[in-house]
This record gives C-alpha cells, sequence and structure tokens, in this order.
C-alpha cells in the first residue's frame, strides 16, 4: 500500500445524511438537488470507476505515440484535472479514454468498473463538454438547456420531471439569476465568458451522465470565472459523478480545488499521478524547489516544458532534462502498490437510457429553428424576399418584364 495514493484511495461514500449537509455547505440544498424521488439532480446509484495499465494512443498511418505507459485510477466523486505543456497529449488522454480518439488505436488496458471494457457501452451515461460553445446565441439559458433535456433525457420522463432536473442544473451551476437572459454574441449583450462556460457545461449535465469529460473549460476566463467553474466542478463530483477535466495553467486556489491531478510531458508521459496535495511535495523529493511567491503549478509546468531552477541545473546538470521526471515516475510507481479495482459495480447492469425518436428530434429541432427565426424579424423578412424572388412564378415574371422593357426600349 501507498501513503495516501489517490489509486488506493477507497472511493467515497455514498451521498446522505452528512453528505448532503456537506453539500448544503457549498451551497446546495434537497430543493436544488431534488427531494430523493427521482427529481431534480439526486446522488448517482450507479457510479463508474477506471483503471488503466501502461495506456497509450498511436496514431495510425504514421505508427506515431502519442499517448504512452500511463498507469492509474480515476475515482467516482471527485475531479481529476490533467494538465502539461503544449503538445503533451492531455486531450489525447481524455479522448482515448472515452473512446473518442478514431485517428488512433488504443494500446495497453483499460477496466471500467473493474472489466475490460469500452466506454462506448454506455452511451447516453457520458457527457463531453468541448473547448468551443456550440449553443444558439439567440436562445436565452433556460431555452438552452430546456432543448437539450428535451432531446437527451428519457422520453418516458414527464414535461414536469424534465423541468425540475433543468431548474435543479441551474441551481447548481449558479445560472438561476440569468435563466431568462440571451446567451448573445459580438452584435447583442449577452451573459459573460464565464457564464457561457457554465451554460456549456450544463448542456451536458442535464443529459444526466455518470461520467463528465471537459476539454479545458477555463480557457479564455479571468481568474474569478474560472474560479466560479471549477467550484461548479466539484459540486457536480459530489453527485457520485465521475469528472476529468483538461486545464491549462491554473492559479494556486485553482489548483488545489481539485481532487487529483495528471501531469503529462512531452509525448504523453506521466510526470506525476496522484492527490494534488501532493504533486509539489513529490517535486520537491526530487530537488525541485519552488521558488517563493511562485505559483506551483506554473512553477511545475516550467519544469516539466525544461525550465529547470538554475540551483537544481548546477547541482545536477546530467538531470535537469524532462527524461530525468519520467525515470523518476517509473522508478516512484514500481514502489507503489496496485491492487486491483473492485469489481463490486461490474456485475450489475448497465442503466439503460433511452433516447428520444426521429420524429420527436425532428419535431423539436423544428421548433427551436423557428424561435431562432422569430426572434430575428429582418433576417426573417430577407429570406421570405429572397424565397418570393426566386419562386419559378416570379423568375417568370421578371422575364416577362424584361422582355416588355427591351422592347419598349427598341
Amino acid at each position: 500500500m501507498c501513503d495516501g495514493c489517490a489509486r488506493c484511495a477507497p472511493p467515497p461514500p455514498p451521498l446522505c445524511g452528512g453528505a448532503w449537509r456537506g453539500l448544503s455547505r457549498v451551497g446546495l440544498s434537497r430543493a436544488q438537488l431534488g427531494d430523493g424521488e427521482g427529481v431534480g439532480l439526486t446522488p448517482k446509484e450507479y457510479r463508474i470507476d477506471f483503471e488503466f495499465r501502461d495506456l497509450g494512443l498511436v496514431l495510425k498511418g504514421s505508427g506515431k505515440r502519442v499517448l504512452q505507459g500511463v498507469n492509474g485510477k480515476i475515482r467516482n466523486s471527485r475531479v481529476l484535472a490533467v494538465m502539461g505543456p503544449s503538445g503533451a497529449g492531455k486531450s489525447t488522454f481524455i479522448s482515448t479514454i472515452a473512446d473518442k480518439a478514431p485517428y488512433g488505436k488504443r494500446v495497453g488496458k483499460l477496466f471500467i468498473n473493474g472489466a475490460e471494457r469500452s466506454l462506448s457501452e454506455f452511451g447516453a451515461m457520458v457527457g463531453f463538454v468541448p473547448q468551443e460553445d456550440i449553443m444558439l446565441r439567440s436562445q436565452t439559458v433556460e431555452e438552452t438547456l430546456n432543448h437539450c433535456a428535451a432531446t437527451r433525457l428519457p422520453p418516458s420522463w414527464s414535461d414536469a420531471k424534465k423541468h425540475a432536473f433543468v431548474d435543479s442544473t441551474l441551481g447548481m451551476l449558479g445560472l438561476r439569476d440569468i435563466r431568462h437572459s440571451i446567451i448573445g454574441d459580438e452584435t447583442k449583450r449577452g451573459i459573460s465568458g464565464g457564464q457561457r462556460k457554465r451554460v456549456n457545461i450544463g448542456m451536458e449535465l442535464v443529459a444526466d451522465p455518470t461520467v463528465l469529460f471537459l476539454d479545458e473549460p477555463t480557457s479564455g476566463l479571468d481568474a474569478s470565472s474560472s474560479m466560479e467553474v471549477c467550484a461548479a466542478l466539484r459540486r457536480i463530483a459530489m453527485l457520485g459523478i465521475t469528472v476529468i477535466t483538461v486545464v491549462h495553467q491554473p492559479r494556486s486556489e485553482i489548483f488545489n480545488s481539485f481532487h487529483d491531478v495528471l501531469l503529462l510531458g512531452r509525448g504523453g508521459k506521466t510526470v506525476y499521478f496522484g492527490p494534488t496535495d501532493g504533486a509539489l511535495p513529490y517535486f520537491t523529493n526530487l530537488g525541485l524547489r519552488c521558488p517563493p511567491m511562485t505559483n506551483p503549478p506554473d512553477f511545475m509546468m516550467d519544469v516539466i516544458s525544461g525550465d529547470f531552477p538554475a540551483a537544481f541545473v548546477a547541482a545536477c546538470p546530467d538531470n535537469a532534462n524532462p527524461t530525468f521526471l519520467f525515470t523518476r515516475w517509473a522508478a516512484h510507481e514500481r514502489t507503489l502498490a496496485l491492487p486491483p479495482l473492485a469489481a463490486s459495480a461490474s456485475a450489475q447492469p448497465v442503466p439503460q437510457h433511452e433516447l428520444a425518436s426521429f420524429w420527436r428530434l425532428t419535431y423539436l429541432s423544428l421548433k427551436r429553428a423557428l424561435l431562432q427565426h422569430s426572434r430575428s424579424k429582418v433576417a426573417l423578412a430577407l429570406d421570405q424576399a429572397l424565397v418570393r424572388i426566386s419562386s419559378p412564378t416570379s423568375v417568370w415574371c421578371w422575364c416577362w418584364l424584361l422582355v416588355v422593357g427591351v422592347g419598349c426600349w427598341w
């Protein structure tokens, strides 16, 4: 057994009693999360844990390894931050686990709840939040989430139940005060960038996922907005959801809000994987001491990129390179006992998530399109004018007028 490593730590207990009080301390109430009878956001009964051995990805065609030799476990009810310099394979890592890397072949072993299988088998239980916003700017926050809930929640759910689920999601993400505000764009003022990021997360959260992947949800945000997004991710994890996110050089307070961290170096090799509060002591034990008044995440990213402290370079010039970090982590891994992940949940059948029918999706898409056009009356009028001008009858009329006009001129 290792000393406090996230890999060997038991999973958090189910949310009940004191855990509900813990949710209240971070600003959530039973009214926001549901009453335990399936209304609103409720703690997950079926949860998902990951374990992987020598996980990697080989690009098709070139055979280049962009991710290699990653070992560890990811527990439910925890937030894992994946960090590293550009080209370290951060997005590749989450794409490989999420089975969303068709450009490469996954190597190594991936276990889900103790059984070797693909995450694609879990279908709608998986949510993926891309880096870019993917919402219609003319809709309000509530309309955006309502549409996602109507198209992705089970059709057997009543409208009242879906609306309650959306309302609790708004409360979870701190969006209730702006629920009737439009998203907005460059020409029409709307919500802020941080609020848009939380709406983007909400679009996946209203689908009731058990695993949530996020690709740099804090990119382009200031420190305060980034902290709000990360606080929301921690609250989401407290429901029993497995949260895995890529983060780009956060400030110290944001870094410490994550439960675990995976630090990747160039070539997709592991530099550190474990509890967040153990990352800096691990670097210190290597002789890499963070200077005073320096942000620890920035210091670690500099070291991983090859920018070692001057004192370390002077004392150990042969070790002042990223290869030193890879070999030391590989040696550290050999000292860790990696017991197999408990397969208690693997015997349970995977919950089946119903999907809306084709006709239901067509109706909802048409309804949203009409609503969008109704809010852009000038564009709608121009579209109608162009349709009438280009219709067959109008074409014949224009041709007749042209012939008459030419005849009169002669």
